[in-house]
């Protein structure tokens, strides 16, 4: 048992020096995530700040419906004049016209009778639309409760009373913090991945046969990587919020939750890279197996495009996964909260990397009988 430990430790260290002293590491791994976060930080800064404010208000028509809820929905809309640009039509139809020839922005259609209902017309993802949806949503709220006098809505951070739930925290924070946290999430995958790919490749080499004819096992072989992979993206991580705190002045918030989202955050990332070597049986398609996978969940997860500009079905249908966990907990802790406020984050992570270590190690101990066979 104290030989296997000993041998785990040494192949972990050797892998984790392997990456660390690898030429291409500080560009891949250091001045690429750190230049996003710089890029995408001062291009989007305006959109994401507090006082965001469009270069003209939007053009909105409301259309006119007997029994419906314009004359509400209007008044309420005035009060974002900063915004929007608010005016009546006779019908419908005559408002879908005017969006589609792109006279107006955006429609409101409201539907007489109850609960009071509105649809919007426009572009889907567009900021107007996802300014009109925030808005909309506290207007029919204070429909339903008959308070439809002095509503005040500025950009998408409504807070939404009696019950609606909290702001999601990538609407309270700015372009910088969010690139932070969201190419921090992306590229935390792949640098688990640089030390499987090293693992993956050593076993099409002299190297792990030298290491077997000594008695190693697959087993143990896996686990110093695995162990490698995590404790390099844990460096990564550092690394990065340390750098990109002193450069853009991001605020990752208490160190205790956020060095709990970080390990889980690793963990789970290593045991993705761990299925996909484990999955793919020629050492050489895993380095692009893995960045096509990472590439696609880091758009998925919002590391890509904004979450505020995504559609709401697609932010909700990939909440669960656990680079999105990862970049909201982070989100959330930038904001303030505490470790029982990102618990469920934390959890998400948790299963993520129990789910994948399980599948990894499965498959990996199959393979690993053959060679012993």
């Amino acid at each position: 048992m104290q030989r296997s430990l000993r041998i785990t430790g040494i192949i972990c260290v050797n892998q984790v020096r392997r990456v660390l002293t690898d030429r291409g590491t500080p560009i891949w791994l250091l001045a690429l995530p750190l230049a996003l976060i710089g890029v995408l930080g001062m291009s989007l800064q305006p959109l994401m700040s507090s006082d965001f404010a469009p270069s003209k208000p939007f053009h909105v028509v409301v259309a006119e419906i007997p029994g419906g809820n314009h004359v509400a929905v209007i008044e309420a809309l005035r009060g974002m004049e900063r915004f929007l640009e608010v005016a009546s039509v006779a019908d419908p139809e005559s408002a879908r016209e005017l969006v589609r020839h792109r006279v107006a922005d955006a429609a409101l259609i409201s539907s007489p009778g109850k609960p009071a209902a509105v649809t919007i017309v426009a572009a889907p993802g567009s900021v107007v639309a996802e300014v009109l949806e925030s808005a909309i949503e506290r207007i029919l709220l204070e429909i339903t409760v008959q308070r439809t006098e002095g509503v005040e809505i500025a950009h998408t951070q409504v807070d939404v009373t009696d019950g609606a739930g909290e702001t999601p925290p990538w609407l309270r924070t700015d372009a910088f913090t969010y690139y932070a946290a969201g190419i921090t999430a992306m590229f935390v995958m792949f640098a688990a991945h640089a030390v499987t790919v090293t693992v993956a490749t050593d076993r099409a080499t002299d190297a792990y046969a030298r290491l077997r004819s000594l008695g190693v096992k697959p087993a143990v072989y896996m686990l110093g990587g695995s162990l490698a992979a995590v404790a390099v993206a844990i460096l990564f991580v550092c690394t990065v919020a340390l750098i990109s705190a002193l450069l853009f002045g991001v605020n990752w918030g208490a160190l205790g939750p956020w060095t709990v989202l970080t390990v889980l955050g690793a963990t789970a990332a290593a045991g993705l890279s761990l299925v996909v070597m484990a999955l793919v049986p020629n050492p050489e398609h895993v380095d692009s197996a893995g960045s096509a996978i990472y590439n696609v969940l880091a758009f998925l997860g919002g590391s890509m495009s904004p979450l505020l500009v995504l559609p709401e079905w697609f932010r909700r249908s990939f909440a669960w996964l656990p680079n999105r966990a990862l970049l909201d907990g982070y989100l959330k802790t930038s904001l303030g909260a505490a470790a029982s406020e990102v618990s469920a984050e934390a959890t998400t992570l948790l299963v993520a990397s129990v789910a994948l270590f399980a599948l990894g190690w499965t498959v990996w101990s199959v393979r690993g009988r053959g060679e012993e066979a």
